[in-house]
């Protein structure tokens, strides 16, 4: 894993990100997590307040399926019921 800076100044994407991008990124936030479980309440704090943001920010498509999200990780927290159970692998 290399240690690559963040441009703070880079262009802010305007289209839908691509598969393999989210991967990288996704695959980045997790080997962060695992050398540091300390990570986990940090991301998790930054990823609720960005998806509250945009479930507040309008009525769009992608903004409603923000606030069904958050309405589903609430009803999983305040349950105690797992939101994805393990699934069998088909082989």
């Amino acid at each position: 894993m290399s240690a690559e800076l963040i441009d703070p100044f880079a262009t802010i994407a305007r289209h839908p990100m691509s598969e393999s991008t989210y991967d990288g990124i996704r695959d980045s936030i997790k080997d962060a997590y695992l050398r540091d479980h300390t990570r986990v309440t940090e991301f998790l704090n930054a990823a609720l307040a960005h998806i509250g943001a945009c479930a507040r920010s309008g009525v769009e498509a992608d903004n409603l399926a923000a606030a069904r999200f958050l309405e589903e990780l609430e009803v999983a927290a305040r349950s105690g019921v797992p939101m994805f159970e393990p699934q069998e692998e088909v082989l």
